[in-house]
């Protein structure tokens, strides 16, 4: 518990760190880049086809963790429901990313002792990307049975999924995926993006163009869903930003007011602490 409680013991008092009070990192700086690191994300990279390390690209380890805090605090909140005091929550940066990349990525090493190596063979295979077509790329993932033997059809080799023990259960495909992977990847640059978006959809195969970042200001299911807001802000003029993602029935989202400056809520926050 921490100093406030004694004025008010229902307090929830959530605290974001880099890493666990307690560990031998605690006092270490925390930015996104090195909590990815330290995760093994830009190393997973090379694993996965990246001449070199690489970092992804967006703020990945702090929209994580703050999603983290938000659970954690309704967690608490609804604790003290129950109980009648709060408590204090800590929600550590590295932790919440460790739990996040190794739920893949564990694998073998769940097991004591180890039954196989760690790293999911299909996340990591230099295969597993978006494919080539005669003018463009999309995205498309055969995955269970119905959507390979479609696919085979597709490209005239239906025989394949019973002669070939390579595509026969998910085991098999899983042990030889980057070479499943990269037939599928030859046969997608026979055909146009449009084509294969036709042929999937009507054989059930999971696909998507493979968005620009500028195509999602135009993007039709955007413009449906009026995923888009232009906010008044009092400092910056009009702003775009997008409507909250969770849509409630009977408490609606939006976005009420803008991101404070520094500061600019402490009174009105710590007054709301009173007990």
């Amino acid at each position: 518990m921490t100093p406030l409680h004694a004025i008010n013991p229902r307090l929830v008092v959530c605290g974001a760190y880099g890493y666990s009070e307690g560990g031998p990192y605690s006092d270490w700086p925390a930015y996104d880049d090195l909590i990815q690191g330290a995760i093994g994300l830009p190393w997973l990279m090379t694993q996965s086809g990246s001449p070199e390390p690489r970092y992804v690209p967006t703020t990945f380890a702090d929209r994580v963790t703050g999603l983290n805090m938000v659970h954690a605090v309704m967690a608490a909140v609804i604790a003290r429901y129950r109980t009648g005091v709060g408590q204090h929550v800590e929600v550590p940066m590295f932790e919440c990313l460790l739990q996040f990349v190794l739920g893949e990525h564990l694998s073998g090493e769940t097991w004591q002792p180890p039954i196989a190596p760690m790293g999911y063979a299909r996340m990591l295979s230099a295969n597993r990307r978006p494919y080539q077509t005669q003018d463009g790329h999309i995205c498309a993932l055969m995955y269970n049975d119905a959507h390979w033997q479609a696919f085979l059809k597709l490209v005239d080799q239906p025989d394949l999924f019973q002669i070939d023990p390579r595509f026969a259960t998910h085991a098999e495909r899983l042990k030889h995926i980057d070479a499943l992977y990269a037939f599928v990847g030859e046969h997608m640059r026979t055909r146009t993006s449009v084509e294969w978006m036709k042929d999937f959809t009507a054989h059930d195969i999971p696909v998507m163009p493979m968005m620009k970042l500028n195509d999602l200001l135009t993007d039709p299911h955007l413009a449906a869903t009026q995923g888009w807001l232009d906010v008044p802000h009092p400092f910056e003029g009009l702003l775009r930003q997008l409507r909250p993602p969770v849509r409630m029935s009977d408490t609606p989202t939006g976005v009420w007011r803008p991101a404070p400056r520094l500061g600019e809520h402490t009174e009105e926050v710590l007054s709301s602490l009173k007990p």
